[in-house]
């Protein structure tokens, strides 16, 4: 499973540097011409068939693990899960979207720039007064991280105080 999803962020970070050369050349055939590229890397990586999208302003790659979407967004994403609090310590930057069909499992992880000072511990508390159990809250030197479940729910928040960016990270379809 960690090796899943480290392979899903190594492709992700691909498909972002991607988007942002393609979308820089704003012509048709050069679109064309990344998607290809990108579908035969993620191909060579996975082993399987992919589709990528790069229309509409959105990254989405299509695998037999199910579908991945990228958005550059400034806004908190209107189909999060509910009962996740907002996070409103930090500019969101981007969203990324996971649909995992085979396990039907999705993710929704929200990039998050100009973090404020003790944005995460106020983020934490606002989980736990939303009934959120908090398996883990620590805080190290420059980052730290927070951990918490609520029922088929899993929220993961990492973030570096230092560079002020954060992720964070929600799960829905955990065993209960």
């Amino acid at each position: 499973m960690l090796v899943r999803w480290r392979r899903m962020a190594h492709l992700g970070v691909v498909v972002l540097l991607v988007a942002v050369v393609a979308a820089g050349c704003g012509k048709k055939s050069e679109e064309k011409l990344a998607e290809g590229l990108m579908e035969k890397t993620i191909e060579g990586a996975t082993g399987g068939d992919a589709d990528v999208d790069l229309g509409g302003g959105d990254v989405t790659i299509k695998t037999q693990e199910g579908t991945t979407t990228i958005s550059e967004t400034s806004e908190w994403p209107g189909d999060m899960f509910d009962g996740v609090p907002k996070f409103t310590y930090g500019k969101v930057t981007n969203v990324t979207r996971v649909d995992q069909t085979q396990s039907g499992q999705k993710t929704v992880s929200v990039h998050l720039s100009e973090l404020e000072g003790g944005g995460a511990e106020k983020y934490a508390k606002e989980l736990e007064a939303a009934g959120w159990d908090m398996q883990v809250v620590m805080s190290a030197g420059e980052g730290g991280m927070i951990n918490a479940q609520k029922g088929d729910l899993g929220l993961a928040l990492m973030y570096n105080t230092t560079e002020k960016h954060a992720v964070l990270s929600v799960l829905k379809g955990l065993d209960e």
